[in-house]
């Protein structure tokens, strides 16, 4: 039998995210398949053969400033210098811009820079976005840096409704 394999991609505030590229892995010949998700932010893979692995991962091409301002940078600077932390796991992960497991005083020198237009920001990459997996935990919520990028299913055996993403865009809090 085949079952259906899906979810959602949406921010960590819950805002739907479309135009996302979504990619089912496995053993199989015909795999990786590609799609990308619908305007409401779902996507579905049909016809996936019951009983195996799949790894499900997402990208998004955007220019790396799109959506980004100078209050990220406050935010981000409150967060370093301890006068608010980030409430979530994700929003850490988002101000990591040089993505050295750590948010600190320089991951604030490339932000204003791209703000700004002294780096280049036109040019659309993937990088600027991280899409994590949903539902994973975090054994420490402050320091979240070993973090799923790719939904690992394991013998699946029935349809899979709630493989769902959050779409992290770098830099933004």
């Amino acid at each position: 039998g085949n079952i259906v394999i899906g979810g959602s991609v949406y921010t960590v505030s819950g805002q739907l995210i479309d135009n996302t590229n979504l990619t089912i892995n496995s053993v199989l010949p015909e795999y990786p398949k590609s799609k990308y998700n619908d305007t409401d932010g779902t996507y579905n893979f049909e016809s996936n053969p019951i009983g195996y692995n799949y790894g499900i991962t997402a990208d998004r091409m955007d220019t790396y400033i799109n959506g980004i301002s100078t209050l990220d940078l406050v935010l981000i600077q409150k967060h370093i210098l301890g006068l608010a932390s980030f409430d979530s796991p994700f929003k850490i992960i988002a101000a990591d811009v040089k993505e050295s497991e750590s948010v600190t005083a320089s991951d604030m020198v490339k932000l204003p820079k791209m703000i700004l237009g002294i780096i280049p920001n036109d040019v659309p990459v993937a990088d600027s976005w991280k899409f994590v997996v949903a539902d994973q935990e975090f054994s420490e919520p402050q320091s979240p840096w070993q973090y799923l990028e790719e939904a690992n299913l394991v013998d699946v055996n029935s349809s899979l409704m709630s493989q769902d993403f959050v779409g992290i865009k770098m830099g933004r809090s």
